[in-house]
């Protein structure tokens, strides 16, 4: 089963999103900040982080950097509810696996987690 890292600072968006994906048939994990991803990141197996942008101590841009640091093939899907120019280049240019604006359609999500994992 393919695990999921799901890295947001609203918690409410954490379950929520947790919630659907582990009703899709994902193995979910989840972190708070960037900080603590990185430490889940780095003790578990996970094949794909699905990440907020803005977040406090470590954002989300700068998480999908140190991520590709350590591991070029996990793709990071962005996602953000202040969508803007410089976020939108900025996953391009760091090679983020797509951008999102909140709120998530699940079915989107799933296509999209879909096609990460090569399913």
């Amino acid at each position: 089963m393919k695990r999921i890292l799901i890295v947001d600072d609203d918690i409410g968006t954490c379950q929520q999103l947790e919630q659907s994906l582990r009703l899709l048939g994902y193995e979910t994990t989840t972190a708070h900040d960037g900080e603590e991803a990185l430490r889940v990141f780095d003790y578990d197996h996970i094949d794909l982080v699905i990440a907020d942008i803005v977040m406090p101590r470590l954002s989300g841009t700068e998480l999908l950097k140190q991520i590709h640091a350590r591991n070029k093939d996990v793709h990071v899907i962005m996602m953000t509810g202040l969508p803007s120019k410089e976020s939108i280049l900025d996953t391009i240019e760091h090679e983020g696996f797509t951008y999102l604006t909140k709120p998530i359609q699940v079915e989107t999500m799933k296509y999209l987690i879909d096609r990460a994992l090569g399913a």
